[in-house]
């Protein structure tokens, strides 16, 4: 079966296939946990990314009560493999790795602080069982931090988590408008001349002279700081280049001690075949390797060996591209035909999918190669003299547009180039229109001042091209001196 099959089935399978049929509520969130249960990823990438794809009115709220309530712990542990030596070098064993997410290499926007976050139903055998609550000033900050990094603590919320995520305070730019009011004519003010001597000769009795006038204070001066509470912190005050998230962090939840579960090595496996069969449908060398899995599926072949003899999984070739060693369950098999042999004119009817290439979901560049890049009729020929599109970098904020689970257009983070991989028209004007939905959406919950998002180049081809540019103009976007810009309506409803 063609690897788009084993998309669309990975797709179903975290109920992300319908692109307008999502769920929402703590119901849909606890169903996205219990999916994704053991998986390691970036802390940042979670509430970014991870939970508004699978649960449509996310909010912080819902998270906080599933923690709360005891359903569900978070565990924190340093990325990659440090996470094992800071947790050994505490006496604690490091963290499950059942079925861990790809690594991430944007430090500044997943929380190098934080490192990688899993969470675990309370009632898992591989979950840490959350103890008796750490007394208040029992740590100082610096190791109280480090155990939490070394998935000893954990919090009855994830409001640490965001308080640590936080950004920078950004310095107040430069003023460049400055009031010329009391500047000149300030000593006219009322009681400046007359509570002053007179002069002599004058009319009445002289009067003593009142201490000299101070100058009058300057326009920036009067304007409020951050250290009187009334502005952000200025260029080069203490208060943005200090900045330090942890103390606040640690404030925001009470804290409870984590004993690490006694699981067997053989136990790990079995989970971490689970994990995979429940996500993907199959597992193979490419899966377990992209999924994080230590040893990749060596350490799981004899698990998968015995299920292959009790006929709980099959043996074979099923998906190109993903060797010849592949084990699914006769289920997966049989969906993973049924997919592949959908009729095309149906699935061109489904709307197409847009994801984040950090989500786990997403096999393109990972299990799945990227096909080779391609455009319609009508723009292949201003691409031949085009640059060769750059390469895509699984960077968050880079996204992937799925039609039937091909790959059809690659948006580098914050629209700056795209890459189509159809020659199909009517389906690039799709994909385009669901990049440019998912963009705005996206701007939207940056707040009041988003990002700028310019497209410079389509393949190669700058969209200053007329062609290009009446193309992306269909999909929403403006002109721009160096593009196509992506415009936020200030009046839509």
């Amino acid at each position: 079966m063609p690897a788009a099959a084993l998309q669309q089935l990975v797709l179903e399978r975290a109920g992300m296939a319908d692109a307008e049929a999502g769920t929402g509520g703590v119901e849909a969130l606890a169903e996205a946990i219990a999916s994704l249960e053991g998986v390691w990823l970036p802390a940042g990438l979670w509430e970014a990314v991870v939970f508004p794809a699978r649960v449509a009115d996310y909010r912080p709220a819902m998270l906080d009560e599933l923690i709360a309530s005891g359903e569900v712990v978070w565990v924190c542990r340093a990325r990659g493999a440090a996470g094992a030596d800071t947790a050994a070098s505490v006496g604690v064993p490091a963290p499950s790795v059942a079925a861990a997410g790809p690594r991430s290499t944007d430090s500044s926007r997943s929380g190098a602080l934080l490192g990688e976050i899993a969470f675990f139903p309370s009632d898992s055998p591989l979950a840490p069982v959350a103890g008796a609550v750490v007394g208040a000033g029992e740590y100082d900050v610096e190791e109280h931090w480090a155990l939490v990094r070394a998935g000893q603590l954990t919090a009855d919320s994830f409001a640490p988590v965001r308080t640590a995520l936080q950004p920078r305070p950004t310095a107040a730019p430069t003023r460049r408008v400055h009031s010329r009011r009391t500047r000149r004519y300030g000593g006219y003010r009322s009681g400046y001349y007359t509570d002053r001597a007179r002069p002599a000769g004058s009319a009445g009795s002289p009067r003593s002279m009142p201490p000299a006038a101070q100058p009058l204070p300057s326009s920036d001066s009067l304007r409020p700081s951050a250290a009187t509470g009334g502005g952000v912190p200025t260029n080069g005050s203490t208060a943005a280049a200090g900045h330090n998230p942890t103390p606040a962090a640690l404030a925001t939840a009470s804290w409870r001690r984590l004993t690490p579960p006694q699981a067997t090595a053989e136990e790990q496996a079995v989970a971490d075949v689970e994990s995979l069969l429940d996500r993907y449908g199959v597992v193979s060398r490419d899966v377990a390797l992209a999924a994080g899995i230590p040893g990749g599926i060596t350490p799981l072949l004899p698990v998968l060996r015995r299920m292959e003899d009790t006929g709980v999984v099959l043996r074979g070739a099923f998906v190109e591209g993903l060797g010849p060693s592949q084990f699914a369950a006769r289920e997966s098999v049989d969906r993973l035909r049924a997919l592949a042999g959908r009729d095309v004119d149906t699935a061109d009817g489904v709307p197409p999918v847009v994801l984040d290439l950090k989500d786990p979901v997403c096999l393109a560049g990972g299990v799945v190669p990227w096909p080779e890049p391609a455009l319609p009729a009508e723009l292949a020929a201003r691409a031949a003299d085009a640059a060769e599109p750059p390469r895509p970098a699984a960077r968050q904020g880079a996204r992937v547009v799925l039609s039937g689970g091909r790959p059809v257009l690659h948006a580098a983070e914050r629209l700056r180039t795209l890459t189509c991989y159809t020659t199909e028209g009517a389906e690039l004007e799709r994909a385009l229109a669901a990049v440019v939905a998912a963009e705005t959406r996206e701007a939207l919950r940056e707040g009041a001042r988003p990002g700028k998002r310019v497209v410079e180049t389509l393949n190669g081809v700058s969209t200053l091209d007329p062609v290009v540019g009446r193309l992306l103009e269909t999909a929403g976007l403006v002109r721009d001196p160096r593009g196509m810009r992506l415009h936020i309506d200030p009046y839509r409803s």
